[in-house]
Parts: structure tokens; C-alpha cells; sequence
């Protein structure tokens, strides 16, 4: 009970930390990150138009490109964030991750990754790795819950399909195919 109790702690101080940070980045001025790509591709009708994606996140021809550049399987999963500001969406996208990684990680200690330097670029730029290998090490969590582990390899799979070769390797070698 007690250990179940600080899992729940360690995900909701995670997850708060993670929203955060992302949320005070976003704020600035100057913050355009890599997530609007992903937040503007649901909200045009071309998502894999990059001309169309860089207008309409308001972008010019010299600054980074706007390319979108993730499967069709993972626009359902961008469409929710897709209909609320750019600096919310960065944020609930990051919590998300956060609260994710604290939960796979399975430890009272998971608020403290978010001070590690690849946490501090890659959340508040609103990247996937941080979601997808949590996604991905959640399953491997869960390999004695065969459908559970399933599914966040499937969610995984869907943002990053070139896990396709890793996760069944992780299943040959750990003897669970049956996952």
C-alpha cells in the first residue's frame, strides 16, 4: 500500500514538474517548438504539405523547416492537442510524457529526471521520444500483463514505427512473442 502510494506521489510530482517547465518555456517569446509541428500538422487539411504547415504556423523560408514527418497512425493521437493553443497543448503534451515516464519507471525517485539535460531540451520542445520510450519500457514493465504491455507497444509503434525491429527483438529475447 505504502509503496503503491508513493508511486502515485512520484507521478503527480512528476507530471506537475514536467507541466511546468514546459508551460514557462512556452511562454517565452521566443519559444517555437519542434511540438508545433505536430500541433499544426492536425489542425490543416495537407498535414504532409510543408509549405501549407509553414504558413499556417506563420513561419518564413528561412526558419526551420515545418515538415511533418510521423505516420498517418499517429494524427489521432496529436488531433486532441490540436484543438487548444499551441503553449497548452506543449504543456498537457509534456505532462503527459512526465506522468508516463514516472509510471514506467516505477520509482519514488522519477520527479528527478526531469532535471537531467535530455529531459530539459526534449520537454519542453514537446518531443515524442520521451512519451514513446516510456511507452516502450512501460510495456517491457508489463510483460506479465501480456494485453496491457500490447497496447503501450501498439501506442508506442504508432508514434515511432521504427521500433517495429526493437520491441520484437525484446520479445524474442526475453521469451514473451506472446505479447
Amino acid at each position: 500500500k505504502e509503496s503503491g502510494r508513493s508511486l502515485l506521489w512520484s507521478i503527480a510530482a512528476t507530471t506537475l514538474l514536467a507541466a511546468i517547465f514546459a508551460a514557462w518555456v512556452a511562454s517565452l517569446p521566443t519559444s517555437k517548438p519542434d511540438f508545433s509541428v505536430l500541433w499544426g500538422a492536425v489542425r490543416i487539411d495537407e498535414p504532409y504539405d510543408p509549405s501549407a504547415l509553414a504558413a499556417h504556423l506563420g513561419w518564413g523560408p528561412n526558419e526551420m523547416p515545418a515538415t511533418f514527418v510521423y505516420p498517418p497512425s499517429a494524427l489521432p493521437i496529436f488531433a486532441i492537442l490540436g484543438r487548444i493553443s499551441l503553449d497548452l497543448a506543449v504543456t498537457v503534451w509534456a505532462a503527459l510524457s512526465g506522468a508516463v515516464l514516472a509510471w514506467s519507471s516505477r520509482s519514488h525517485w522519477a520527479p528527478l529526471l526531469i532535471f537531467t539535460p535530455a529531459m530539459l531540451w526534449a520537454l519542453p520542445n514537446g518531443q515524442t521520444s520521451i512519451l514513446m520510450g516510456a511507452l516502450a519500457f512501460g510495456g517491457l514493465q508489463m510483460l506479465h500483463r501480456p494485453s496491457l504491455a500490447g497496447v503501450l507497444f501498439g501506442v508506442a509503434l504508432s508514434l515511432k514505427p521504427q521500433l517495429v525491429i526493437l520491441i520484437p527483438l525484446a520479445l524474442l529475447v526475453t521469451r514473451h512473442w506472446h505479447v
